[in-house]
């Protein structure tokens, strides 16, 4: 992938196996030498994003791609160098990976990718890379007799992202709550991620927490200094906001409303088009929120999008 141009325009595959994901050395003579990436390369003359892809994983890789799924778009300004990254799932190819160019690669657990040196546009990659297409929110909980029975009704899968959302329980009431579904969650190898507010840490070792834009303002300093290992996402409505969460450091966001919701059928959806747009100006990965269900999701990620998020329609 090289850079020897002012603006580049790359395509990158993401190889799965299981839980592994495929990733490959940069040689010598490349930009960030040694450095580990996705593989992939640059948009040549008169191709389309998906005929570059295809050529890339067959000259890179050996593999002949036969489907994918878009994943992520990331627009990152280097010091001299502005890169575009078109980043796919490959779905379907004929194969076995190889390092084709005399490159080493590897496959690594999705969970250990932190661990690998990537250049800096990569970093949303390996968030997308982890993160679900659904993301689940509770409807308003008091007790875990409540919480039991919405797993018993519902048809999840095991690694299935969960959001504890319960507005009108107090802190305290809030941390025991969560403090019992927690062991539920782990039994069934959910992720558990808290709204609340980032004090919750001190209280509970959780998968990760989604902050309301007042908790979002209540944080002191980037959270990429503060050295958490949690996932956090942050809710989102407009661009000033998505800017504040990229500024803040979070992992992910949700953009809202998409669509008309029966909790504020008063606020003005954004409509797939808005949102496709909002997408395109982060390089966060994003889920759709609000008055969407688990079918939109292949039209979430056309847009552009992670996938998508809710209560209702979710359960």
């Amino acid at each position: 992938m090289s850079l020897d141009k002012q603006n580049v325009h790359v395509c990158v595959g993401i190889l799965k196996r299981e839980q592994q994901i495929f990733i490959a050395q940069r040689q010598s003579k490349s930009d960030f030498s040694g450095f580990w990436e996705f593989p992939g390369g640059k948009l040549e003359i008169g191709e389309t994003p998906l005929q570059c892809l295809r050529r890339e994983m067959s000259e890179e890789v050996g593999i002949d791609v036969k489907s994918v799924t878009p994943l992520i778009q990331i627009k990152h300004q280097y010091t001299h160098k502005k890169v575009l990254l078109d980043v796919y799932t490959i779905n379907d190819f004929i194969g076995d990976p190889i390092g084709a160019e005399g490159q080493h690669v590897r496959w690594v657990e999705q969970d250990e990718l932190h661990q690998y040196q990537f250049p800096d546009a990569n970093i949303s990659i390996i968030s997308a890379c982890q993160l679900p297409s659904l993301y689940r929110i509770t409807p308003n909980l008091s007790t875990v007799t409540e919480f039991r029975e919405l797993l018993k009704k519902s048809a999840l899968q095991s690694g299935d992202w969960i959001q504890l959302r319960c507005p009108e329980l107090p802190f305290k009431d809030f941390v025991a709550l969560a403090s019992e579904i927690l062991p539920i969650c782990r039994d069934h190898q959910h992720k558990l991620l808290l709204n609340s507010e980032l004090k919750i840490l001190d209280y509970l070792e959780v998968d990760g927490l989604h902050l309301s834009q007042s908790n979002l303002h209540k944080v002191h300093g980037s959270l990429k200094e503060q050295s958490l290992y949690t996932w956090i996402g942050a809710s989102c409505h407009d661009l000033q906001e998505v800017r504040f969460a990229e500024q803040q450091g979070v992992d992910f966001i949700t953009i809202s409303p998409v669509s008309i919701t029966t909790s504020h059928p008063e606020t003005i959806p954004l409509g797939w088009q808005s949102f496709s747009e909002l997408v395109k100006e982060t390089h966060l990965p994003v889920f759709a929120l609000g008055g969407v269900s688990p079918k939109e999701v292949y039209v979430a990620k056309e847009c552009g999008a992670q996938g998508v998020a809710g209560i209702s329609s979710f359960w």
